[in-house]
């Protein structure tokens, strides 16, 4: 072969060697672009669930804040009913009132009670005296007396300043230590009524620390006593029937059958004094109380369940068992309630009432009394079985809040 034929051979080999080459090239480019392209296909479509997933949640959240926000508006609602019919002279403006014009807005409710009786004596009658709160005067003047042993219709006599007239005994619940009592306008002359004025009722839900108080009461139908003192930080929740209710603490201490009620110094009252396991007293607050006193002034049915229980919390799903709903966790049913009727059982824990979703004890108690007597209401509990936690709906027809009569 000549060298020009050669030198064609050569050539005719490279551009088909180089075509080779850029064909593998370009091969390989479309792979990595195939590639590059399904990756980034891949990673969007994980972006896309991601943001997808992410905004389930937050519509989750949103949701679930708009359903704060509804119970803490119907709360607001409910305590602006409140002042509607029994705090009719609520005000958050009402100028400071003196100590002399706190006590004239506590009275004195005394019954009388057989504490013994042996054969051939006489029987033993005692007269009990309790500390009660004049709450409003529209058409009558209704008292409030922190007791448990009042009975519904009861006569009682009630001593204002001036005078003392006969009561009766409107409500009781002996389980919240609650008892409203009446006096008809025509008991009670005309000059005693121009001095007779509601109290003053505060419905903060918080206060400051060691904010001054007084705690004003009758606790042996004597001169009305005034002790002064101070809130602290301290605590007490007490369970109630079907609640949960929060006690502030006071660096008060309590005198013999403790009764009274506590004022802050502009002379509004803040709640009903208790005496406390650590042997002060503490404040029931009247925005705890707000909404069944209310009911008890309107002589409203209050809706019963007849539970006892706590909250299960996150530190108590964390700590027990990461299973566990948030709700409340029925520790006792009352024996002939309709939880107890119905086959609410003691372990189960409530996650729903009615068309409300329950995870803390506010919630549960404002559906609770959301509740009509008499009516049927949708209960959904969690219960613990071989498998884990179930959701059980029961139907209850709702009863009526037991009366001491």
């Amino acid at each position: 072969m000549d060298k020009k034929n050669i030198n064609e051979q050569i050539k005719r080999d490279f551009i088909f060697i180089n075509e080779r080459v850029v064909n593998i090239k370009r091969k390989r480019m479309l792979k990595l672009f195939s590639i590059g392209i399904s990756g980034a296909v891949i990673i969007c479509g994980i972006i896309w669930f991601i943001l997808w997933y992410n905004d389930i949640q937050l519509h989750e959240v949103v949701k679930s804040e708009k359903e704060r926000l509804v119970i803490r508006k119907n709360n607001r609602r409910m305590n602006t009913e409140s002042e509607d019919s029994i705090l009719d002279n609520h005000k958050d403006d009402v100028a400071p009132i003196s100590e002399e014009k706190m006590k004239q807005k506590v009275t004195v409710v005394s019954y009388n009670r057989q504490v013994g009786e042996h054969p051939g004596r006489a029987k033993v009658i005692t007269s009990i005296h309790k500390s009660g709160l004049i709450v409003n005067v529209s058409d009558g003047v209704y008292i409030l007396v922190h007791d448990d042993e009042l009975k519904k219709n009861e006569v009682v006599t009630v001593k204002f300043s001036n005078s003392t007239v006969g009561g009766q005994v409107k409500v009781s619940y002996p389980d919240l230590k609650l008892a409203l009592v009446y006096v008809s306008r025509e008991n009670v002359s005309q000059k005693e009524l121009e001095h007779i004025e509601a109290a003053h009722i505060s419905l903060q839900n918080t206060y400051a620390e060691h904010m001054g108080i007084l705690d004003i009461g009758n606790p042996v139908e004597q001169e009305c006593t005034v002790k002064k003192g101070a809130l602290t930080l301290s605590t007490n929740v007490v369970s109630i029937v079907d609640a949960q209710i929060q006690l502030e603490g006071t660096d008060i201490l309590p005198s013999h059958n403790e009764n009274g009620f506590i004022f802050d110094m502009n002379g509004k009252v803040i709640g009903i004094s208790y005496e406390d396991i650590s042997n002060h007293i503490s404040v029931l607050t009247m925005s705890e109380i707000s909404n069944l006193l209310n009911m008890m002034i309107r002589e409203e049915d209050v809706p019963y369940l007849g539970i006892y229980g706590r909250e299960v919390t996150k530190e108590v799903i964390d700590t027990i068992d990461d299973k566990m709903s948030k709700g409340i966790y029925v520790s006792s049913t009352e024996v002939d309630s309709p939880a107890y009727q119905y086959g609410i059982l003691n372990g189960d824990i409530i996650v729903k009432v009615g068309n409300k979703k329950v995870t803390n004890f506010d919630e549960y108690n404002q559906a609770v009394l959301s509740l009509k007597p008499n009516d049927e209401a949708v209960i959904v509990v969690a219960r613990k079985g071989a498998e884990g936690y179930k959701n059980i709906e029961y139907k209850i027809m709702v009863g009526t809040m037991p009366e001491n009569s």
